[in-house]
């Protein structure tokens, strides 16, 4: 049925076309009567013009002017397909605007651009800043209406009527307005919003032509280029500003709620913010998995042979081929490996090769040395602390000596090793992102727009989600649960493809290849998809999910099977949200029967032990391994102290931790002591009461001894001396 439908479509199609030519010419002749009466209006009065006008315009016109007033006052239906303004005035043909040839008024972002342009453009132009948008969604529910074919309300906040009314004052008299903004889509959507403004306030009648020109510098040649190339409002580019408004206020909106109800406190998540903040998450969640690998080097001193021994020449080379290999970083990786290829080194003869190899071929080294010839700037300022060169004086000696050695050096030369050094290296968790690391990665992931990068970053530490540290940005504990909330109820919007794929697709909607509209339908229809199931979550199942995927952090010195309530002996410890939005703690789950409350969890705590106890870039160290096991034991840094595990990070596995407490010197803390440490909480009898167990704990704040509710704390003479039950 389709393939009979096609010819008949194109019938019509046809006659169509036919029709609109008709159409075209009548109104033509229409538009010359109108402007006849118009200016036998100003000479005969209104109502002969009236006359006129009735018995020449056709019926179809009254019901355009039926229309007009609705169309111009509603919001959401200004970015008509047929023009930008909806007035028809983007069928007139533009003119170059300079040479001048009547007053302008350009309209910029920025007051300094204004000031500079004017300068460059003289008396016949009048330079205005808009001061960025005039206006904006309004700040309240069901401002984009999905149900309402994705209308919108938009506000204009108090300072932008100013704005608007110096342009409308500058108007009077003037045949021209330029609008100038920014050349993006942000940019476009100024413009338009300036001059739907202007239309509103019937500012713009048929004497004021606006024209819309784009600069990519802000030189006079480049700004009078631009005036002589005027183009209309690009309303694909408007389109896909307004998608993308949309989109994030129905994200905005959508989560935010949700946020407040699930976890109090936390107040938002936008969609690119949503993206940044995963981002550093999930490098803290990678600083804090990372288990650090040994690995070695092997340095290699060699002199060429000559006959006169004195005059050798000495260079240091790395190993870099073993038996036809190539070696990467962490392919020697134990001592017996390092000194096994350190025999093997001095039993073989070598020789100059590209880089330094046996006759056999298994075994080659590589050195490399350079020397600065010009030292520019260096040669009158000298950056020690960027350089380091004063630090280490006999490392530039070293270089410099090898740059020699290897320029007298030639193929085929035999060498000798002299000394063999083996360095014994660990492997370094990745760094943490830094404000222009993070930009950096979301260019390359494509999330975001530079524009948009500064108050990304303002709204993070705002919110408390982040915080900057000696320059680097650390999650709050907050922002994790937020990351965490959004990657497991919505998996979609917290993923790094969604926000860039998203960026492809408004390309392609400023490219004109993509409806807005039909866009927006297929965002709203899946992230409403994801609204709804998380809004059947209860807060105590988002507690639970929370506590399970950071179980490491909330118990650094509890096993799962060990969280027993030291109150009542019956319940167990449990992550908790305040109703009332103060905070998070670590309390019993019987309450409010048992009230007791472990830990609370706030910025201001975290803020205390990560900067004042210990210091965040501490390294996992082996400290050894527990007797007749093969268990290895850790000495590990978390954002509430330093802390023993037994074995690595695994997923899934909940690993035996124990506390350190007034730790003055890290380095002093030896195995012997780890092992100590794990033995508690020691069971040290029943109470010959009510036969319930009495137990000796460790934890942050020290030794105690437990007893149902009772908690005393054991003086630090006392741990001298062996407990028993019997001491009182």
């Amino acid at each position: 049925m389709e393939e009979k439908k096609v010819p008949t479509k194109k019938k019509t199609r046809a006659a169509k076309t036919g029709k609109t030519a008709a159409k075209a010419t009548e109104e033509a002749s229409v538009n010359q009567e109108e402007k006849k009466a118009a200016a036998s209006k100003s000479k005969k009065g209104v109502g002969t013009s009236k006359e006129k006008k009735t018995a020449t315009k056709p019926k179809r016109s009254l019901k355009a002017k039926e229309y007009a007033a609705p169309i111009a006052a509603a919001d959401a239906k200004n970015h008509t397909k047929t023009s930008a303004d909806g007035s028809g005035s983007e069928t007139k043909p533009l003119i170059p605007l300079y040479p001048p040839t009547a007053k302008s008024v350009v309209v910029v972002e920025s007051a300094t651009k204004a000031k500079v342009i004017q300068k460059y453009l003289g008396d016949m132009y009048e330079v205005l800043p808009s001061y960025g948008h005039v206006r904006d969604l309004a700040g309240r529910s069901r401002s984009v209406r999905p149900d309402d074919d994705f209308s919108m309300v938009w506000e204009v906040p108090t300072a932008a009527w100013t704005h608007l009314k110096s342009i409308k004052v500058a108007l009077k008299g003037a045949e021209n307005l330029i609008l100038a903004s920014d050349p993006d889509r942000e940019g476009e959507a100024i413009s338009w919003h300036i001059k739907e403004m202007l239309a509103q306030q019937d500012v713009l009648d048929g004497r004021v032509t606006v024209a819309r020109v784009v600069f990519h510098e802000i030189t006079e040649n480049a700004i009078k280029n631009a005036l002589m190339s005027p183009r209309h409002i690009d309303m694909d580019l408007v389109n896909a500003y307004l998608a993308r408004r949309s989109l994030d206020y129905l994200i905005g909106f959508g989560i935010s709620p949700l946020l407040w109800r699930k976890l109090p406190g936390c107040q938002s998540a936008g969609r690119v913010q949503s993206a940044a903040l995963a981002l550093v998450c999930d490098r803290e969640a990678e600083v804090e998995q990372f288990s650090p690998q040994e690995y070695w080097t092997v340095d290699t001193d060699f002199k060429t042979q000559c006959s006169d021994s004195s005059k050798g020449l000495c260079l240091t080379s790395r190993i870099k081929h073993l038996n036809s290999k190539k070696l990467d970083q962490l392919s020697i990786s134990s001592r017996e490996e390092a000194q096994a290829i350190e025999k093997r080194i001095y039993s073989c003869q070598f020789e100059i090769q590209v880089d330094i190899g046996n006759p056999e071929g298994d075994m080659t080294f590589h050195s490399s040395a350079s020397r600065l010839d010009f030292k520019g700037y260096q040669a009158v300022y000298e950056d020690t602390e960027a350089s380091g060169s004063s630090e280490n004086p006999e490392g530039e000696v070293a270089h410099q000596d090898n740059f020699e050695a290897l320029s007298k050096l030639e193929v085929k030369d035999l060498v000798s090793p002299v000394n063999v050094h083996l360095g014994q290296h660990f492997t370094k968790p990745p760094f943490r992102y830094s404000e222009g690391a993070l930009i950096k990665k979301m260019e390359e992931l494509g999330i975001g727009r530079p524009s948009t990068y500064a108050s990304i970053m303002r709204v993070l530490q705002d919110r408390k989600y982040v915080t900057i540290k000696s320059r680097v940005l650390h999650p709050e504990f907050r922002g994790r649960m937020v990351s965490a909330f959004l990657s497991h109820l919505f998996s979609e919007i917290a993923d790094y493809s969604f926000t860039a794929n998203m960026e492809t697709e408004l390309d392609n909607v400023s490219a004109g290849s993509t409806e807005w509209k039909g866009l927006l339908k297929d965002y709203w229809e899946r992230f409403n998809k994801y609204c709804g199931d998380a809004s059947q979550w209860d807060v105590r199942k988002v507690e639970r999910m929370l506590e399970e995927k950071f179980s490491s952090i909330l118990f650094p010195d509890l096993a799962s099977d060990s969280r027993i309530c030291p109150s009542c002996s019956e319940g167990t410890l449990r992550f908790k949200v305040s109703r009332y939005g103060e905070g998070y703690f670590i309390g019993c789950d019987r309450h409010p029967k048992c009230k007791y409350i472990a830990r609370t969890l706030s910025d201001e705590d975290d803020d205390n032990e990560a900067s004042e106890e210990t210091p965040r870039s501490f390294e996992p160290r082996l400290l050894g391994l527990i007797p007749d096991t093969s268990e290895q034991v850790f000495l590990k840094q978390g954002p509430y102290g330093y802390y023993i595990q037994v074995g690595e990070d695994r997923k899934g596995a909940s690993q035996k931790r124990a506390p350190l407490s007034e730790v003055k010197d890290v380095d002093s803390i030896s195995i012997e002591d780890a092992i100590e440490l794990l033995q508690y909480p020691k069971n040290l009898g029943n109470h010959p009461d009510d036969e319930h167990p009495v137990l000796m704990t460790h934890s942050k704040a020290g030794f105690s001894v437990r007893h149902r509710r009772t908690l005393a704390p054991v003086p630090k003479v006392s741990l001298r001396i062996k407990f028993r039950l019997d001491q009182q």
